[in-house]
């Protein structure tokens, strides 16, 4: 597993677990401890809310993906107050005990939703990746998120990952930002057709060829899924 530390706006450590098969509660507790570690020798101080991510590396178009977490992993970081599951994830053996305080993130009707409807659990569904656009001119990767807020509040974000964008430096530049806030009725305003207009060409053809969001906005109305 690839384990590394990210940036996030809403906590001040978030974990990036990439790879295949179980997260186990050896090499990769180590690793994710490992994460904290060079947080706190960083800051002089321990992280006061971490949010831990198992990417979805099926939706980004590879073949593989993380399907197991293993007892054991999750349930003793401290401070641990988010995690967020992708649906390839089939296999859970987490102790929900261990998890009372910590918000569960993924998608309705998968197996994260199911563990923790079953446990009493909280749950927000997990954003959205809606487009993935990579310009390879310009070595410039784009991906447009709908994004679901504690609050109950969506957001369409967009992050940008440019390699020596600033000054030809080699320097990675990433952006982030929120391009539009939506009302969690959205879906009854508008269709993908009406939000990927608001778009380039390149963005908007994405999010109608991936269909992640028509998909969303189906199951919306058809009331397949609650909107907080």
């Amino acid at each position: 597993m690839e384990i590394r530390g990210i940036h996030n706006r809403d906590y001040e450590l978030s974990i990036s677990v990439w790879g295949e098969g179980s997260l186990n509660n050896h090499d990769d507790k180590e690793k994710i401890n490992d994460v904290i570690k060079e947080y706190t020798d960083r800051y002089d101080e321990y992280p006061e809310r971490i949010s831990l991510i198992i990417e979805d590396s099926i939706n980004t178009g590879y073949e593989y993906g993380v399907d197991t977490i293993e007892k054991g992993v999750l349930e003793d970081i401290k401070n641990l107050k988010e995690i967020i599951v992708p649906s390839s994830v089939v296999n859970i053996k987490c102790d929900p005990e261990g998890l009372k305080d910590v918000l569960i993130r993924g998608e309705y009707g998968s197996h994260i939703w199911g563990y923790a409807y079953d446990n009493n659990l909280r749950f927000l569904h997990s954003d959205l990746l809606i487009a993935y656009v990579a310009d390879t001119r310009h070595y410039e990767v784009t991906s447009i998120y709908l994004v679901f807020r504690e609050d109950g509040s969506i957001e369409l974000y967009r992050k940008e990952l440019s390699p020596g964008l600033e000054a030809g430096t080699g320097t990675e530049y990433t952006y982030d930002d929120t391009d539009y806030v939506l009302d969690n009725k959205f879906f009854k305003k508008y269709n993908a057709e009406d939000i990927a207009s608001w778009y380039n060409e390149d963005i908007e053809k994405d999010i109608l060829d991936r269909g992640v969001l028509e998909d969303f906005i189906r199951k919306a109305r058809n009331r397949e899924m609650v909107i907080s």
